[in-house]
């Protein structure tokens, strides 16, 4: 185990804040950049007749486009459930009849502190999608045939969707 010695902000920011540590184990100090993340949900919206909703949404930071399950961070002080409701209905404008959480799991450990909520979305009512002005996104509906094609094809390629769609398409695991 690792005992901290010190720790010093090096940016704070709106969505991040970079923060170095200083360690020592074993008599021997090192230090660790540690990327400071809000929490966030991703949501596995399966309608009725057991298509999947993805939004396909520019993401600046890869400069392309990007085929992904709907996700938003958690606001100051909210339940990651009232988070799930709220992306779903703002990014698909869709709302569900139940939201039933299937794991939790870190993005990236070995850098960030990010922790994912993943839920299940089922008993889907459209509506008005809600868009944020920075978000550039459109709906896509993906049946299994084509989801597992479009992993097998890089298309999908979102980390936090790969897990998503792995309850998806392994059942037992729910």
């Amino acid at each position: 185990m690792y005992r901290k010695i010190a720790s010093e902000y090096r940016y704070r920011g709106k969505r991040v804040n970079l923060r170095v540590d200083r360690l020592r184990r074993d008599g021997r100090e090192v230090t660790w950049e540690v990327v400071e993340f809000r929490n966030a949900v991703t949501i596995l919206p399966v309608l009725e007749d057991g298509r999947v909703v993805f939004v396909h949404q520019y993401r600046y930071v890869v400069d392309r486009r990007i085929l992904e399950l709907p996700a938003g961070t958690l606001e100051p002080g909210e339940d990651p459930l009232e988070t799930a409701r709220r992306e779903l209905e703002e990014e698909t404008g869709y709302r569900a009849g139940s939201l039933r959480l299937l794991t939790e799991f870190f993005t990236v450990p070995g850098l960030g502190t990010e922790r994912m909520y993943l839920f299940e979305a089922r008993d889907l009512v459209p509506g008005p999608m809600r868009l944020e002005p920075d978000e550039d996104l459109n709906l896509v509906l993906l049946n299994r045939q084509e989801i597992l094609e479009g992993i097998r094809t890089g298309r999908i390629e979102d980390a936090k969707t790969l897990v998503g769609l792995m309850f998806y398409l392994m059942p037992d695991l729910k």
